[in-house]
């Protein structure tokens, strides 16, 4: 999404300007169907991720105490003061010194201020279950941030990692069977065909 923005905006300053028949100024054809193809570009980019993402995330992610009251501020938020500020801040930054081309850029860089966050700050849910999920989020000052951020870096698991090991410490050790073969006694790996034989010699 972001890298399609800020192409599309590029294009547009580096873009040769002309003028109409009325004397307003105007890119190049080429240049304009460009744009466009920029902008179609971040709109399948958005619809195949955040735009169904977003809200499948912030539904999964709530602990089951209080999804249902946290779930709806979180929508608000998105539909209101986000698309609400969106479309009232576009229209007069197209129309400021910034132009088109400048919006472009605005929103092609807020884009791509969302991947590092993504990377570090969101945990993958795939293949989790709800209350396998909660404990992700789970951590206590800048140094369980940092816990938790190295642990989506590392796979998407949050801080699953240092849970899961603090676990593993207070696990009881398996039991080890003793034998000449590891886990099994000479006398258990032996086949039922060598023993029939061991007891025939023996008769």
């Amino acid at each position: 999404m972001g890298l399609s923005l800020l192409a599309g905006g590029i294009i547009g300053l580096i873009a040769e300007e002309g003028s109409d028949a009325d004397g307003e100024k105007q890119i190049s054809r080429g240049a304009g169907y460009t744009i466009i193809g920029m902008v179609v570009a971040y709109m399948f980019s958005f619809g195949v991720s955040w735009g169904f993402g977003a809200w499948l995330y912030i539904s999964e992610v709530m602990p089951l105490r209080v999804r249902g009251k946290a779930v709806g501020p979180c929508t608000g938020v998105n539909w209101g003061p986000a698309n609400g500020l969106t479309a009232f801040i576009t229209p007069l930054m197209i129309s400021s010194s910034m132009g088109p081309a400048g919006a472009l850029l605005f929103f092609g860089g807020v884009s791509a201020m969302v991947v590092p966050f993504a990377a570090t700050c969101l945990p993958e849910t795939k293949g989790r279950t709800l209350e396998e999920i909660t404990p992700l989020f789970r951590f206590n000052g800048w140094a369980g941030f940092s816990r938790f951020v190295r642990g989506n870096l590392n796979g998407g698991n949050g801080s699953g990692n240092h849970l899961r090991s603090e676990s593993d410490k207070h696990s009881p050790a398996p039991p080890v069977l003793l034998g000449g073969g590891g886990n099994q006694s000479e006398e258990a790996q032996k086949s039922p065909s060598s023993k029939i034989r061991e007891t025939s010699a023996s008769l």
